[in-house]
C-alpha cells in the first residue's frame, strides 16, 4: 500500500505547524485542569454489561475493578465455590452489582476513602461484650504516611472479621474486641500483628521488606507485562534505585546497576548491550520513552522524573521493536500522577563541583629538555628558518637555534634567550588565566496527584553549568519541562497526554586543552603587568611584522591566547518539544483498543561571530591582502565575519493497537496479546552560511563578495578563492510497520510467548526477495517452583526460561540507488562529481538471531535471589566494505556481506546479608562475559597496514582486535628492533602479516559491578564499584619521533620519554625508549613511522576497577519533619570517579591516558510536602 503525504505550500507550512501545535496544547491543558476531577468514587457508578452472561463472583470483583480502579479485600477461599451470578445486557450500579453477588453469601461490603472495597461477614456480638475504638496512623520508617494499607481484624484463630484501608494520611479508625488480632500490611512491607487489649491509638511504623520479590511489572513500550510471566531477558531499574544517583544524564543512572550493559568510553560514552552486532551501521540501543522511541537525545528528558527504566535484551524482549532493536533497546517510563492522591510536591535542589583539569599530568619534559630537542633540530636541519617560500611560524627557542647556526646572533646573545626560557613552564599561566573547577546547579520542582477520574503530573527542572570540562566561559543553561494527565472521559474512553520541552542555551567560549599544548612550553600569554605577549602563530612573526597596519595592511597580525579568549562570541541554542496523545477505549473487561500518536520537533541554531579583534577574522583578510598595485588591496571586506547553521527536525509517529488480556478458570488459564499498525516519518533539513563585513548593530553585511574567481594571496604563488560556506541539506525517511505479540501462561507454571513484526522503509532495495521480511520470536518458561511437586524450604523460586528470535538493524546512510557526490577544488574551483553511493537493489536490513536461556532463583524467602542467562547472537546481512574493479568507477561499496557472532553469560546475584531492626546490609554483584567474532567479511588487503592501522575487520577475529609490531628493545646504536616472520630482528622490511602479534580485544570480556548499601535508622551509605577486565589497549601517549617533524605549527613541548632515551651505547640494556633520528627523514623511516608506533611496547592489559561512586543519604526523622510542615525531608552527598585499581604498566587509566579521571562531588536537599 501507498501512504500519500499532502504537501501544505511553503508559505503557509510554519504557520500551519504553530497552528496545530497551539490547537493541540491548549486542548490538552483543557483536558489537564478541566477533567481534573477530585470526586470520589460513588457506590452509583454504573457498570455497562456488553452481553448476557454468568460470571462468578471472583469475575464479578474483577470487572468492578477494571472500570472503578478499585481494589478488594477478600480471602478467595470464602467464594471459590459461590454461585455463578446471572447478568442481562445494559448497565447496572456498582452498589446493586455488589448486593447480587453478596446475596448469597453472610458477606457485606464497605468502601473506604482510598479505593479499597472490603469484603466482611457480618458479624453477631453479644450485647455484655464491649467493642472499643482504636484510632492510628501507618507510616514508614522516615514518618511518610502510607495511604492504602491493609488493616483488617481477625479472630485470635485467624477467622476473617473485617478490613479497612488507611486514609491519605495513613490514618485508619477500627472497632475490634479485646483478645482480636490487628494486622497492618503494606505491598513491599512486613506485615505487623498486635493483639487488642485496652489501647485506643495504635501508630504503627512497617519496615521495608527487602526479601520480598515484588511483582515486578516491565515495559516493553507497547505493553505492560508481569514478570512472573515472561520468557525475555529482561532488566528493571526502578525509582527507589534511580532516586538514588545524583545525575544530568539518564544513562549515568544505568551504569552498574544491571547485568549485559557496558558503557564504552572508548567508543563514545555509548552504552552497548551484550556485544556490538554491527560493523558499520548504528551499534547504540534504541530508546525508548513512554511508549515510543525518540529521535531526540535523552538530555531531553528530566532525571528526575524517571519513574523507571526496562533494558530489553532478548529477541523475545525486543523483537516487538523490530528493524531497530538489534541493538537492545532501553525503555524509559516517566513519573504520572496518582488517583485519589492529595497534590504533593517535590522540591529538590542540588550543586555539584569537579575539580578543574591539572595541566602538569601534561607528559612535558623539562623545558631545558624541549630546548635540547629544538637545537637537535635546528643542528640537523629539521627546519629551516622562514623564507617566502616558507613562512610559516616558528618557536622563539628554535629560531635562536637556527639564527645562531646561521651566524645572525652571537652565541652570548643566543645563551640569553636560551637562559630566560629555560625557567619558564607556560601551563601554570594558562591555568591561572583559562581553568577554573567546573560546576552544576540544578533546582527541580514537581507536582502531582489525582482524583478519583483523573491524575496529573508537572515538574520544571533548571540546569546551570559553568566551566564545562574546566574551561572557564563554556557555560550552559538548560530548562526542561514537562506536563503528564490521564482522564478518564467515559467509564470506557481514557486520554493521555504528554508534553515535554526542553530549551538548552551554550556560550562555549573557552579556550581548550588543544590550545594549551599548541602553546610553547616556555610562552608566557601576558607580562607582569598584565599587557599581551605575541605567541607564534600562523605565519612566523617577521613575516606578519613586515605586513603591518603601518605598511598599509588591514589589521595587526599578532596573536594572544587572552586576546582570543577576551573576544571570543560563540552561542547556540537548542528547542526540543515532544506531544504525545493517547485513547484508549475498553471494549470489554478484556478487550480494549488504543491509538497512540507522538509529534517531536527539535531546532538548534548556532551563531559564532568573530569581530575584528579575533586572529580568525585579521589573519583571513590580511592573507587575501596583496601590495602588487602598490597600496594594500583585499579581496575581502574589513570587518566582523559570522558563521551560522541551523538544523532542524521533526518526527511524526502514529500507532493503532488492539489489546487482549483474560483469564478462565479462576486464573488457572491467562491469554495476553496485542496487535498493531504503525508509522513512522522522519525528516530533517539544515543550512549554513557565512557573512562578511557584518555588522551586528545594524545587521547589514557585504552583498556582493566574489566567490568564483581566484585572488592573490599571501602565499607564495598562491591564488586562492575566498571562503564561501552556504550548504543545504534535506533528508526524509519514512516506515510503515505491522506488529503482533500474544502469551499463554497457565497456572502459574508454564508460559509460552511470540512475537512477529513486519517493517518496510524507503531504504530498501527492490528487490522483493529482501522486502517484507518479518522479525520475530518465540519463548517459554517453567515455573518450577509453583510445581506440586516442588516442596523445598530453602528454594522459594525456580525458573527456567528460553526464547529465540530475530532482530533488525537499518543503516540510514545508504541507499539502494546510485547517489553522486558533487565538490569543488579549493584551489582551482573546479566542480567534480563522485560516486558516493553505489546502485544495489538488494540493500537489506541487517539481521540478529539470539538465542537465550535463562534461570531465576531465589532462596531463603528471595533473601538470596538472582538470574544466569545464556546467550547467542548471530548477526548476518551486515554492511561491510567488498572490493570491486576499479573499471566500475569505484573501488569499494558497502553490501550486506558479513556476518558476526556474540556469545556470553549475565549473571546477577542479590543478598540480603544482614537485617537487623535498624541495620541492613544489602549487596549485589552483576557480572557479564562477552565473547565477539566476526565470522565473515572480505578482506580487501592481507596487509599489516590493514591490521594495525585500519583495523579492518577479520574472520575469526573480535571485530575491535589489536595486532602489534612484535618489539625486542633496542640495538647496540639505540635503533628499535622487531622480530619479523622468521623471527630474525631487524628494524625494516616487515611486510607481511605473520610477522604480527594478536594482542586480543579492546572491548572487555568481563564486566559488572558490586554494589554495597548499608542503612541505619535514617542513613544510608551506597557504594558502586564497576570492573572491566579481559581486553587490552594501545597507549597512545609517548615520544612519537615519526610526529615531530610534521606537527602543524611546529611542536610545542617535548614528551617526558625524551629524557629517558637512549644516548650512549649500554643505554639499551636500561631503557626502550630508542635514540632521536638524526635527520628529519629518519624519523620518517618505518621503524618509527609504523614499527615502533604500533609496536608491541605499547599494548598492554586494561583490565581496571573502579570505585564509580559512593552515596551517603540522610532521612531526617519523621517528627522533626512533620513539626516543620514536610512529609519528608532528607539529604545527600555523592561522589563520582573516586578511585581506581588497574594492571598496567604505566599506571595509567586505561580510560583516560593523560587526565585521570576527576571526581565530582555533589550535595542535594529533597523536600516533599
Amino acid at each position: 500500500m501507498k501512504i500519500k503525504f499532502i504537501r501544505v505550500p511553503i508559505k503557509y507550512r510554519k504557520q500551519l505547524s504553530l497552528m496545530l501545535m497551539k490547537t493541540l496544547i491548549f486542548l490538552f491543558c483543557a483536558l489537564s485542569f478541566g477533567f481534573n476531577s477530585n470526586n470520589s468514587f460513588s457506590q452509583n457508578i454504573k457498570i455497562n454489561i456488553d452481553k448476557e452472561q454468568e460470571i462468578s463472583v471472583i469475575e464479578v470483583f474483577e470487572l468492578i475493578k477494571e472500570k472503578t480502579n478499585y481494589r478488594f479485600i477478600y480471602k478467595t477461599e470464602d467464594f471459590k465455590n459461590a454461585p455463578e451470578i446471572h447478568l442481562k445486557k445494559g448497565t447496572i450500579t456498582v452498589h446493586n452489582l455488589l448486593s447480587k453477588s453478596l446475596s448469597f453469601s453472610n458477606y457485606v461490603y464497605e468502601l473506604t476513602p482510598n479505593k479499597t472495597i472490603v469484603l466482611k461477614q457480618k458479624e453477631f456480638i453479644r450485647q455484655d461484650v464491649y467493642q472499643q475504638q482504636i484510632k492510628g496512623t501507618v507510616t514508614d520508617k522516615n514518618g511518610a504516611p502510607l495511604p492504602g494499607a491493609n488493616i483488617t481484624i481477625t479472630t485470635a484463630s485467624g477467622d476473617f472479621i473485617k478490613g479497612v484501608a488507611s486514609d491519605f494520611d495513613g490514618g485508619f479508625t477500627v472497632t475490634a474486641l479485646k483478645g482480636h488480632i490487628i494486622k497492618v500490611s503494606f505491598i513491599g512491607f512486613l506485615t505487623q500483628e498486635f493483639v487488642v487489649n485496652n489501647q485506643t491509638e495504635l501508630n504503627v511504623v512497617l519496615q521495608e521488606n527487602a526479601n520480598k520479590l515484588d511483582e515486578v511489572v516491565l515495559s516493553t513500550g507497547y505493553q505492560k507485562i508481569s514478570k512472573e510471566r515472561t520468557t525475555g531477558s529482561f532488566e528493571k531499574i526502578n525509582q527507589k534505585t534511580l532516586g538514588i544517583k545524583t545525575t544530568q544524564n539518564v544513562f549515568d543512572k544505568i551504569e552498574g546497576e544491571v547485568a549485559g550493559v557496558l558503557f564504552d568510553t572508548n567508543g563514545g560514552s555509548s552504552a552497548i548491550i551484550r556485544g556490538i552486532s554491527t560493523i558499520n551501521s548504528v551499534s547504540q540501543p534504541l530508546v525508548v520513552v513512554d511508549g515510543f522511541p525518540i529521535e531526540q537525545g535523552l538530555e531531553t528528558i528530566n532525571p528526575n522524573d524517571v519513574e523507571s527504566i526496562t533494558i530489553l535484551k532478548d529477541a523475545a524482549a525486543a523483537s516487538i521493536w523490530g528493524i531497530r532493536a538489534a541493538n537492545g533497546v532501553i525503555v524509559v517510563v516517566t513519573r504520572k500522577g496518582e488517583r485519589n492522591s492529595k497534590t504533593m510536591v517535590n522540591y529538590s535542589s542540588n550543586f555539584s563541583i569537579t575539580p578543574q583539569t591539572d595541566l602538569h599530568e601534561l607528559p612535558y619534559a623539562s623545558t631545558a629538555s624541549f630546548l635540547e630537542f629544538e637545537k637537535h633540530m635546528a643542528d640537523n636541519a629539521w627546519r629551516n628558518l622562514p623564507n617566502a617560500f616558507n613562512p610559516s611560524n616558528i618557536s622563539e627557542g628554535l629560531n635562536t637555534y637556527l639564527l645562531l647556526n646561521n651566524g645572525n646572533i652571537t652565541q652570548a646573545e643566543a645563551d640569553e634567550t636560551i637562559n630566560r626560557l629555560q625557567n619558564i613552564d607556560s601551563r601554570q599561566q594558562f591555568e591561572d588565566l583559562f581553568l577554573s573547577n567546573q560546576t552544576w546547579i540544578q533546582h527541580n520542582l514537581s507536582v502531582g496527584g489525582g482524583g478519583a477520574n483523573s491524575s496529573y503530573q508537572a515538574s520544571i527542572v533548571y540546569n546551570q553549568n559553568k566551566n564545562d570540562n574546566s574551561l572557564l566561559n563554556n557555560n550552559s543553561d538548560q530548562i526542561i519541562a514537562n506536563i503528564s494527565n490521564q482522564i478518564d472521559i467515559s467509564p470506557k474512553l481514557t486520554f493521555t497526554g504528554r508534553i515535554n520541552y526542553s530549551h538548552t542555551r551554550n556560550k562555549f567560549n573557552g579556550m581548550s586543552i588543544g590550545d594549551a599544548q599548541g602553546l610553547d612550553q616556555y610562552q608566557n600569554i601576558i607580562d607582569e603587568n598584565g599587557n599581551y605577549l605575541t605567541q607564534s602563530q600562523g605565519f612566523y612573526q617577521e613575516f606578519k611584522d613586515a605586513r603591518s597596519v603601518e605598511n598599509g595592511y588591514p589589521y595587526n597580525w599578532d596573536y594572544n591566547l587572552l586576546q582570543e579568549f577576551e573576544n571570543k562570541n560563540n552561542k547556540s541554542t537548542f528547542s526540543q518539544i515532544r506531544l504525545q496523545a493517547a485513547l484508549k477505549y475498553n471494549i470489554t473487561n478484556y478487550l480494549s483498543v488504543e491509538g497512540r500518536y507522538q509529534y517531536e520537533e527539535g531546532a538548534s541554531k548556532t551563531r559564532n561571530l568573530y569581530n575584528e579583534n579575533t586572529f580568525f577574522v585579521r589573519n583571513l583578510i590580511n592573507t587575501y591582502t596583496t601590495t602588487a598595485t602598490g597600496s594594500a588591496v583585499s579581496a575581502i571586506p574589513e570587518g566582523s565575519i559570522l558563521d551560522r547553521s541551523n538544523f532542524n527536525q521533526n518526527a511524526q509517529s502514529g500507532r493503532l493497537q488492539l489489546n487482549y488480556n483474560q483469564s478462565f478458570n479462576n486464573n488457572l488459564h491467562n491469554i495476553t496479546a496485542i496487535g498493531g499498525y504503525e508509522v513512522r516519518k522522519v525528516m530533517s533539513n539544515s543550512n549554513s552560511n557565512r557573512l562578511y563585513a557584518y555588522d551586528d548593530q545594524s545587521l547589514d553585511f557585504a552583498k556582493n563578495i566574489n566567490y568564483a574567481d581566484l585572488f592573490p594571496t599571501v602565499y607564495f604563488f598562491g591564488e586562492r578563492q575566498i571562503p564561501f560556506i552556504d550548504r543545504i541539506t534535506e533528508a526524509e525517511n519514512r516506515y510503515i510497520s505491522y506488529y503482533g505479540n500474544a502469551a499463554y501462561a497457565f497456572d502459574r507454571r508454564y508460559s509460552l510467548t511470540g512475537s512477529v513484526r513486519l517493517d518496510d522503509a524507503n531504504l530498501f532495495g527492490a528487490s522483493k526477495k529482501y522486502k517484507n521480511i518479518p522479525l520475530y520470536s518465540i519463548g517459554g518458561k517453567w515455573a518450577i517452583h509453583n510445581e506440586n511437586f516442588f516442596n523445598s524450604k530453602t528454594i522459594n523460586n525456580l525458573s527456567l526460561r528460553a526464547t529465540y528470535g530475530s532482530n533488525g538493524n537499518v543503516n540510514n546512510s545508504t541507499s539502494p540507488f546510485v547517489q553522486v557526490g558533487i565538490s569543488s577544488d579549493p584551489f582551482t574551483g573546479n566542480q567534480y562529481g563522485f560516486i558516493s553511493n553505489v546502485k544495489n537493489p538488494e540493500l537489506r536490513l541487517e539481521k540478529v538471531y539470539v538465542t537465550n536461556l535463562g534461570l531465576d532463583f531465589g532462596l531463603f524467602n528471595n533473601r538470596i535471589n538472582g538470574s544466569i542467562e545464556y546467550y547467542n547472537r548471530k548477526s548476518e546481512d551486515l554492511l561491510s566494505n567488498v572490493i570491486f574493479p576499479s573499471i566500475l568507477g569505484f573501488n569499494s561499496a558497502l553490501i550486506n556481506a558479513g556476518e558476526m557472532e556474540n556469545k556470553g553469560l549475565d549473571i546477577s546475584l542479590r543478598g540480603l546479608v544482614v537485617d537487623a531492626k535498624d541495620f541492613k546490609y544489602n549487596t549485589t554483584l552483576n557480572f557479564s562475559y562477552n565473547k565477539n567474532t566476526v565470522t565473515k567479511v572480505d578482506v580487501p588487503n592481507d596487509t599489516p597496514f590493514a591490521y594495525t592501522i585500519t583495523q579492518t575487520p577479520l574472520v575469526n577475529t573480535p571485530l575491535r582486535y589489536l595486532y602489534s609490531y612484535q618489539y625486542e628493545g633496542l640495538n647496540d646504536e639505540g635503533d628499535p628492533l622487531f622480530l619479523n616472520e622468521n623471527g630474525d630482528l631487524v628494524n625494516e622490511d616487515i611486510n607481511v602479516v605473520e610477522a604480527l602479534k594478536y594482542e586480543g580485544t579492546t572491548l572487555p570480556k568481563y564486566y559488572g559491578s558490586w554494589i554495597n548499601q548499608f542503612t541505619y535508622k535514617g542513613f544510608t551509605l551506597r557504594a558502586l564499584t564497576t570492573f572491566k577486565l579481559g581486553h587490552v589497549f594501545r597507549n597512545t601517549n609517548f615520544l612519537d619521533y615519526a610526529e615531530l617533524p610534521n606537527r602543524f605549527g611546529g611542536n610545542h613541548y617535548i614528551h617526558e620519554d625524551f629524557e629517558s632515551r637512549w644516548q650512549n651505547p649500554g643505554d639499551e640494556l636500561t631503557t626502550t625508549i630508542p635514540r632521536i633520528p638524526t635527520t628529519r627523514a629518519d624519523a620518517r623511516l618505518d621503524a618509527y613511522l609504523t614499527y615502533y608506533r604500533y609496536g608491541s611496547q605499547n599494548i598492554d592489559d586494561a583490565s581496571h576497577i573502579r570505585l564509580k561512586e559512593v552515596v551517603l543519604s540522610y532521612n531526617l526523622n519523621p517528627k522533626t519533619t512533620s513539626a516543620i510542615g514536610f512529609n519528608n525531608l532528607s539529604f545527600n552527598v555523592q561522589a563520582r570517579n573516586l578511585a581506581l585499581i588497574n594492571f598496567n604498566k604505566w599506571n595509567v587509566d586505561p580510560e583516560s591516558f593523560i587526565f585521570s579521571q576527576r571526581p565530582t562531588f555533589t550535595v542535594g536537599i529533597n523536600a516533599n510536602f
